[in-house]
């Protein structure tokens, strides 16, 4: 039987929904991290705030430290203390947020694609076969 498609996403929700590039929720909020810091330096709030629901801080702290570690984002003092840190995305980093919107709009037109070319009943295999069939496709 044939299946519905399957919305794929680069940046889905941290609960572990299936998607064709991030496969654990460490990932997810990886990559949710990268883009929120690609426009400027955030502090830690404001990351914590662009992911759009509660973030534990003890995890987002550990995705920022092993986003540090893989160069991907660096830490910055703001004038104010040690208090006032922000963090930005070194040159890698930014290389990265790239190519993570690249994938997004492909992976966002391969989806439009499906659409268009859907089967006309997809929940009776033989009824799609016997229309491709009739319009030529098959």
């Amino acid at each position: 039987m044939l299946s519905p498609p399957v919305r794929r996403s680069i940046v889905m929700s941290a609960d572990g929904a299936e998607g064709a590039v991030a496969e654990s929720p460490s990932e997810i909020w990886k990559i949710k991290a990268i883009l929120a810091l690609t426009h400027a330096p955030l502090t830690f709030r404001e990351v914590q705030r662009s992911f759009g629901r509660f973030v534990p801080p003890g995890r987002l702290l550990g995705t920022l430290l092993e986003l540090e570690r893989g160069y991907m984002v660096r830490r910055e003092r703001l004038s104010g203390g040690a208090a006032h840190l922000a963090y930005a995305l070194t040159e890698l980093g930014r290389d990265m947020a790239g190519l993570i919107l690249v994938a997004q709009r492909a992976l966002d037109e391969a989806e439009r694609m499906d659409d268009r070319h859907r089967l006309p009943f997809p929940e009776n295999e033989e009824a799609s076969l016997a229309a491709l069939a009739f319009k030529g496709w098959r």
